[in-house]
């Protein structure tokens, strides 16, 4: 299992550099919606994949600082056997939100102990993610900007299966009145840019869609005085 280390926040106009600053892994998530399609597709399931373990490093003096060399980058890796599929408190305790954001076409479905082992399997399979020959997925958020009024910009580099494909993204930072910063992050990507053909089943009739939904919610807290 990969090791949690703690986001450190560099914050110069709020706290010394060397505060730290805890990520709050009950309220944040690191996780992938995926979609289905085909003419049997109401026979299918929409997928919400999350990351169980990971490492994550956050610094972003850049965004606190009117230096222009200051820079603030984001990072993120993750085991593939480490990922969750379907798991039924992550499904529920998330849907909500990726409805209003129009992630999710319909609640997620209710699935048996088996299903989602079955699913996992495949995902996990050498036609899919094939975790024995690329165990890692890894991001890296870089180039982050702000407007001046609450939404940052950056460039995200998503790495799979030895695939690495960016985007520019755009994200709202909030604060709250007990200091805890709190970001939400979608991106869309497409399977093949990752050399993966998605799943297909009954001569494509059923199989998941190319594109996919990355959801990233970060909830930290600050440093203890």
């Amino acid at each position: 299992m990969l090791r949690l280390f703690a986001m450190f926040f560099v914050l110069q106009s709020v706290a010394p550099l060397a505060a730290a600053w805890d990520l709050d892994r009950k309220a944040s998530v690191f996780a992938v919606v995926t979609h289905k399609e085909g003419l049997a597709a109401g026979l299918a399931h929409e997928h919400f994949v999350v990351a169980n373990d990971y490492e994550a490093t956050i610094d972003v003096a850049g965004l606190f600082s009117d230096d222009v060399e200051s820079a603030a980058r984001f990072e993120f890796e993750v085991a593939v056997n480490d990922l969750r599929v379907d798991d039924p408190e992550q499904s529920a305790r998330w849907q909500e939100r990726l409805l209003q954001l129009e992630l999710l076409g319909k609640p997620f479905a209710e699935l048996s102990e088996k299903d989602r082992k079955k699913i996992r399997k495949s995902m996990l399979g050498k036609k899919q993610l094939n975790a024995a020959l690329h165990p890692q997925i890894s991001a890296r958020l870089e180039e982050i900007r702000s407007d001046g009024d609450g939404s940052y910009f950056g460039t995200l580099h998503l790495t799979v299966a030895d695939h690495s494909v960016s985007k520019e993204i755009s994200f709202v930072l909030d604060g709250t009145e007990r200091g805890v910063l709190r970001a939400e992050v979608t991106a869309t990507f497409d399977f093949t840019d990752f050399g993966i053909k998605p799943y297909s089943a009954m001569l494509g009739s059923i199989r998941v869609a190319n594109t996919f939904h990355i959801f990233v919610v970060l909830v930290v807290n600050p440093p203890v005085s």
